[in-house]
C-alpha cells in the first residue's frame, strides 16, 4: 500500500541531514565509508518509492518533520521553531505530523498533533502517539555470510554470544559498583536485600542501568553449568590492539559461531544488538527492561526470542536451559531462519517502511 506524505526543505534547518525515509526523493546523505553501517539503506532508497508518494500537503495522509529529532540539540531553537510551525500548519489540514528520534534518550516530544516514533521507550510511561522503531544496522548475512544464513545445528548445551564491554572490567576504583552487580546477580542474596529494602535492580542513571543489567547477565552465564559461554570482553581503551580481524569482524564472528546471542539494553531503552542477532538468524536473549517493540499489534515477539522479564534476571541460565532443552533440532533450525525472516520483511529500513502504512490503515 502507498501513502502519501508531504513535507518540505523549509522546514529542515541548514546543519542538520534530512530523515533516512526522504532518501527516494531526496536522495542519500553523504556517509563515511569507512563505516560498517554505511551503505545500510541503500535497498530502502531504491524501492522507497514503491510505498511512498511524495505530494502536496492537501492530498497527503500524512506530514513527515524531515530531521531525526535525535539530532536537534545541534540547532534547538532553529529545530524546534520549524517543527512547531509544521505541526501547526499539518493541524490545519488535519494531518498528522510524523517525527523520527533515533536517539537513546526517552524523553517526552512535546509538539502538537504529532506521531513520534522512536528507537527508545519506556513501555509504562509512553503516551499513546508514541511508537517503536527498530535500530538499523548493516544487513549482516549479505555482508558477512555471503547472503545465507549459517545454520547452527541443535548441541545438548546452548552456546550463548557476547562479545563487547562489561562494566565488570571497570577499574578497581569503581569496586563498589561491581560488587553491588554482583550481589544483585545472586538469586539468594538478591531476594534477601529486596525484602530489607535495599533496590539492586533499579538504577537512576540510564547508562549505568544498562551497564547493570548486562554485567549481571554476564555474571550469573558464565557461572550456570550447562550452558557454554563464547564471551568477548574487550576494555574500552585497548581492546583492539591485539586483534588480527576488525573489531566488527569479530563482533560477528562471536555471534554466527552461537546459538543464542545476549541483547541487554545501553544507554537508550533498546538494544542495537536485539536487531542485529537477528539480522544474522540467530536467537535473541531478550532482556524486558519495560521494553516495547515495533509493531507489537502484528507481531508476537515471543516467537522469536527467549525472553526474559527483568525480575527474572537472576534466573536467567535457567530460563535460556529450558528453552533450548525444548526445541527439536529442525525448531531450533527454523526458529533461526523464522528470526532472518522476520528481520527482512519486518524490521529492515525497507522491511519497515513497507509496513509502515499499518500504523495508519489498519
Amino acid at each position: 500500500m502507498s501513502l502519501n506524505i508531504y513535507t518540505d526543505q523549509d522546514y529542515l534547518p541548514s546543519s542538520l541531514p534530512h530523515f533516512v525515509m526522504l532518501y527516494p526523493f531526496w536522495g542519500k546523505n553523504q556517509e563515511d565509508s569507512s563505516n560498517p553501517n554505511s551503505g545500510r539503506y541503500d535497498q530502502y532508497t531504491g524501492m522507497g518509492k514503491q510505498w511512498f508518494k511524495m505530494t502536496s500537503l492537501e492530498e497527503a495522509h500524512l506530514t513527515v518533520l524531515p530531521f531525526d529529532w535525535g539530532e536537534v540539540s545541534k540547532e534547538p531553537e532553529m529545530a524546534h521553531s520549524l517543527a512547531e510551525r509544521m505541526a501547526q500548519a499539518s493541524a490545519a489540514q488535519e494531518k498528522p505530523l510524523v517525527i523520527f528520534c533515533l536517539d537513546d534518550s526517552t524523553e517526552p516530544i512535546a509538539i502538537q498533533n504529532s506521531l513520534v516514533f522512536r528507537t527508545s521507550l519506556l513501555r509504562s510511561t509512553s503516551q499513546p502517539n508514541e511508537f517503536v522503531i527498530p535500530a538499523w544496522s548493516e544487513d549482516f548475512v549479505e555482508r558477512y555470510c555471503q547472503g545465507e544464513v549459517k545454520l547452527r545445528s541443535k548441541s545438548s548445551e546452548p552456546v550463548i554470544s557476547y562479545c563487547g564491554y562489561d562494566a565488570l572490567c571497570a577499574p578497581k576504583s569503581k569496586l563498589k559498583t561491581r560488587l553491588r552487580m554482583i550481589l544483585g546477580a545472586a538469586p539468594t542474596m538478591s531476594r534477601v536485600l529486596s525484602k530489607a529494602g535495599i533496590d539492586l535492580v533499579k538504577h537512576p542513571l540510564p547508562w549505568l542501568y544498562g551497564s547493570r543489567i548486562r554485567a549481571q547477565a554476564l555474571y550469573i552465564l558464565s557461572r550456570t553449568p550447562g550452558i557454554q559461554c563464547n564471551f568477548i570482553i574487550r576494555d574500552a581503551l585497548h581492546h583492539s590492539s591485539s586483534l588480527s580481524i576488525s573489531p566488527r569482524q569479530q563482533f560477528v564472528e562471536n555471534m554466527v559461531d552461537s546459538d543464542y546471542v545476549l541483547c541487554t539494553r545501553g544507554g537508550g531503552n533498546f538494544s542495537y544488538r536485539f536487531y542485529e542477532t537477528l539480522s544474522c538468524g540467530r536467537i535473541p536473549v531478550f532482556m524486558n527492561t519495560d521494553c516495547s517493540l515495533p509493531f507489537e499489534q502484528y507481531i508476537d515477539w515471543k516467537k522469536y526470542c527467549v525472553w526474559v522479564e527483568e525480575e527474572d534476571l537472576p534466573h536467567l541460565g535457567d530460563i535460556i536451559r529450558e528453552f533450548h532443552a525444548c526445541l527439536s533440532p529442525k525448531e531450533f533450525q527454523d526458529m533461526q531462519l523464522a528470526c532472518r525472516k522476520l528481520w527482512l520483511d519486518w524490521l529492515s529500513p525497507q522491511g519497515f517502511f513497507a509496513n509502515f502504512h499499518r500504523y495508519f490503515f489498519l
